[in-house]
This record gives structure tokens, C-alpha cells and sequence, in this order.
């Protein structure tokens, strides 16, 4: 059967310099990082090999997928980055849970995909079958996936409703994992063949929105926790180059720091997130120049506010001033986390400098047992621990403050929603 163009003849400018036509992925595969990663990984490999056994003889099939780099996907080379990707793939699969819809990452992942379909919204034929939502996890009502274009996102059914993460830990469900292997690669095919999308700039995939910012795993109501704001106080890699050698944890926004590099390539920002998703809390970052505003009303509106500090951030000037006003104000909600990468033979050679220089801009922390404060978090597995710790140390202020408002008030409940995730 003719399937129409196929995904290395279609029509459309390449994001230039990226990736080739005959690169051009057919499944671009989305997943909040931190949700069973060895799983993803391992569906992700047998969805590729289903999905290549599928396409037309002569298909360049190098890489038919591609699966966001994370912690677990480090062995994997990939010939193009996430943001080429993104922007030519001809399917993106979104593997669904709370977390996922938590997470600000794969908002925007989603949102930029969208706004590809968008530029068929004209076409007789409407690609809808080229977003794939799967429910990774039933995690309930609210971890459903959001419109797009006005038309509802269909979860990709299991044979029997099952979670695709148990399928794919559990091996007595072997022939149905398979079954849905041969559906979904089918799908996938057939959407990259009869709705070949063009590929997008990447200027725009660069600048999308994050689709879930008014999703109801997000929102109002009851049941909703507080929001934590985390501010990455460091630089630019350009601006880090001023005052020392190895920049290679840098990016160009400040929110691309990943302070463990190179074991683990993840930035910071996006690891906070997950801790913060793990609790069912949202999360954002916090510019900062309006860290100051956000640090002095967090109490009142029931925020948590962290900070994510470089300490080489205090070799500069700017940086090193926006700390010392950060560290005057009320530190009830404030936690302070100091990334410190003792593998960078730099950071190594300098650790006593940077340790004294934090604690002296965070002088009135380092005198007293704060779980709100580490000045020195050398692994990416403690800063977890260490963030979650600060995180429920900070639910127990607030709550402690306002059980304490309230005896002096005399008021009978409580206007702030109860802290806490499950």
C-alpha cells in the first residue's frame, strides 16, 4: 500500500546545520525524567526495534526514534540534540503520569509538538494520530492528557487498560506487551507516512510555552499543594568564563547549569523539578530580579522558595550581591542548596575558597543546625535527598507558623491549604 510521502521526501526547511532528511526521526519519545528510567529506556528500545521492522525497504532506520537524554540514556549516542529532534520528528509519544504533567520540561516538549500540528491545522487531513499519549502510570483522573487544537487526546489503549510501565517490568504480561509494541509501531508508521509534518524552527521549538501550565494535575482546588520556586543563582557560560576555566556545566541561561557533569548531564533546575513532582508540588523558576519580591511574600502565599547555588557564583560582582540580598531576608521558606562537583579538578583545587566564601555570604545559617541549608552537596543522588529533607522541613514551618497564627488570632481553621505530598 502507498503510505504517501515518506518522512525523507517531504516538503519543509530543516532546522539547518541539525539534522539530515534521511535523520529525521520517526518517534520522538517523551518522559519526565526520574519515572523509572531503566523501564523508559527499555521501551524505548524494543519500540524502535518494532517500529523498524515495519518501514519500507530501502528506510534508512540508523536511528528511528529518539528518547530525551537522561540519566539512563547516557550510554546512547545520538546524532542530533533534543531541540532537532523535536523539531523534525514525525511522532511524539508521551508517556503519562502525574509527574509527567508536573513537569515544566515536558510541558513545553508537548506545547512545541503542538504548535507543529497547528501548521496543519488547514489540511484536509488533520494529523491528530501523530501525538501519542500512553498512560505510563494511572495516577487518576487528573493525569490525563490536554486538548490540542480544540480536538481531546485519546490515551493509546493497553489490551486490557494496563499501565505500559507494567508491562514492560512484569514478564507474564509478555504477549500483550508485545501486541501493544505491534499497534503502537504500526501507528506510528502509518502517522509518519500519511501526515508527514514539516520540520519546525527552531527558534520557535526554543521558545514554547509550557502546554500544562493550566493543567488540573497543576491547579486549584482542595487538594492542591503548595508551589515551590526554585532560582539557579549562576551564570551564563560566558559569564562563568570570566572567573574560571572549565565551563563546561554552563549553557546560555542560567537555568542549564548541571553542577554534576559530566556523570550526570542533567541541569539542576530540571532535577529540583522532579523532586518537587515526587511530593506532588509544582514548581517554576524564579527570575532574579524578582527573587527578592517572591522571597518576601513566600510565607503569605504559602510558598516554598529554594535556592540552587553555584558557588562559584560568588566570584561574581552581581551574583554575588543578589546572594547577600537573598540571605536578608526571612529565611522560613527559604531553603539554600550548594551543588559542588568535587570531580572538577577546579572546583577541587578551589573548595576551600568556595566553602568559606558561601558560608560568609550565608553567615547567620552556618552558625546554627539549619535543614534548610547545605553549603556542600557533592552528589547528584545526596542534592535529592537533601532538597526532599529541605523541602519537608520547610512544609513543617509553614504549617508551624500558621497553627501558631491562628492560637494567637483565635480563629477557628486555617485559611492556608495543608502542606505536604503523599
Amino acid at each position: 500500500m502507498d503510505l504517501g510521502q515518506t518522512p525523507e521526501n517531504r516538503s519543509g526547511d530543516l532546522p539547518p546545520g541539525r539534522i539530515s532528511r534521511d535523520r529525521m526521526p520517526y518517534f520522538f519519545l517523551s518522559g519526565a525524567r526520574g519515572e523509572d528510567g531503566v523501564y523508559v529506556a527499555r521501551f524505548f528500545q524494543d519500540l524502535s526495534a518494532a517500529v523498524r521492522g515495519r518501514l519500507p525497504a530501502g528506510t534508512p532506520v540508523a536511528e528511528v526514534g529518539f528518547l530525551e537524554p537522561g540519566d539512563d540514556a547516557e550510554p546512547l549516542r545520538w546524532r542530533a540534540d533534543p531541540e532537532s529532534a523535536l523539531a523534525t520528528a514525525q511522532t511524539f509519544i508521551a508517556l503519562c503520569s502525574m509527574r509527567y504533567f508536573l513537569s515544566s520540561r515536558c510541558g513545553r516538549d508537548w506545547g512545541a509538538f503542538a504548535e507543529r500540528l497547528d501548521q496543519h491545522a488547514d489540511s484536509a487531513d488533520a494529523p491528530a494520530s501523530n501525538l501519542i499519549a500512553l498512560r505510563w502510570a494511572d495516577d487518576g483522573p487528573r493525569a490525563q492528557p490536554p486538548m490540542v487544537g480544540g480536538a481531546e487526546v485519546v490515551m493509546h489503549a493497553t489490551p486490557y487498560a494496563e499501565e505500559i510501565r507494567e508491562l514492560v517490568k512484569i514478564r507474564s504480561h509478555r504477549v500483550e506487551y508485545e501486541a501493544f509494541l505491534d499497534a503502537l509501531a504500526d501507528r506510528i508508521v502509518t502517522a509518519a507516512h500519511r501526515f508527514p509534518l514539516r520540520p519546525a524552527e527552531l527558534a520557535r521549538m526554543r521558545a514554547a510555552l509550557d502546554a500544562f501550565q493550566d493543567h488540573p494535575a497543576r491547579g486549584s482546588g482542595p487538594g492542591r499543594s503548595a508551589r515551590v520556586s526554585f532560582a539557579v543563582i549562576t551564570g551564563t557560560k560566558e559569564q562563568m568564563s570570566a572567573v574560571r576555566s572549565n565551563v563546561n556545566s554552563y549553557g546560555k541561561r542560567r537555568e542549564d547549569w548541571a553542577p554534576y557533569e559530566p556523570r550526570t548531564r542533567q541541569p539542576v533546575m530540571d532535577r529540583a523539578a522532579e523532586v518537587a513532582a515526587s511530593r506532588r508540588l509544582r514548581s517554576e523558576s524564579v527570575a532574579l530580579d524578582s527573587l527578592g519580591d517572591r522571597l518576601a511574600a513566600a510565607g503569605e502565599h504559602n510558598e516554598i522558595v529554594v535556592l540552587l547555588v553555584d558557588a562559584w557564583a560568588t566570584q561574581l560582582n552581581e551574583l554575588r550581591a543578589t546572594l547577600r540580598a537573598a540571605s536578608e531576608q526571612d529565611d522560613r521558606t527559604a531553603a539554600v542548596l550548594v551543588p559542588v562537583n568535587f570531580e572538577d579538578p577546579e572546583t577541587e583545587a578551589n573548595s576551600g575558597m568556595l566553602r568559606v566564601e558561601v558560608l560568609s555570604v550565608f553567615r547567620d545559617r552556618s552558625r546554627r543546625h539549619d535543614l534548610m541549608f547545605y553549603p556542600e552537596v557533592s552528589t547528584a543522588e545526596r542534592f535529592d535527598a537533601d532538597l526532599a529533607v529541605a523541602i519537608v522541613e520547610a512544609e513543617n514551618r509553614l504549617q508551624r507558623a500558621d497553627a501558631e497564627a491562628e492560637r494567637t488570632s483565635g480563629r477557628s481553621s486555617s485559611g492556608r491549604p495543608i502542606l505536604g505530598g503523599p
